[in-house]
C-alpha cells in the first residue's frame, strides 16, 4: 500500500513538473495593436533564417532575419523597436 501511495505522489511532482516546463517554454506575447495579453505566438523557422510573430485576436503579423541564436523575444523586441520607429 505505502508503495501504491509513493508512485502516486511520484505522479503528482511528475504532472506538476512538466505543467510548469510547458507554461515555461510557451512564448506568448501582449500585441501592441490590439493590447491583448498572450494573443502573440512566435515561429521561428530556422531554415528559412526568419522569425514571425502574429496575434491571434487582430491577425497583425512581423516577420524579421533571425541568426541560430535568436530566441523569440528577441523576435518580439525587433517588433516592438519597429513598431516604434514607424510612430516617429
Amino acid at each position: 500500500m505505502w508503495l501504491l501511495c509513493r508512485r502516486a505522489e511520484d505522479l503528482d511532482q511528475l504532472v506538476f513538473t512538466i505543467t510548469k516546463v510547458l507554461t515555461l517554454c510557451v512564448p506568448w506575447f501582449t500585441c501592441p495593436f490590439c493590447n491583448h495579453e498572450k494573443s502573440c505566438d512566435v515561429k521561428m523557422e530556422r531554415t528559412r533564417n526568419t522569425g514571425v510573430i502574429s496575434c491571434t485576436v487582430c491577425l497583425e503579423e512581423f516577420q524579421t532575419p533571425i541568426t541560430y541564436l535568436s530566441e523569440p523575444v528577441d523576435v518580439y523586441s525587433d517588433w516592438i523597436d519597429a513598431c516604434e520607429v514607424a510612430n516617429q
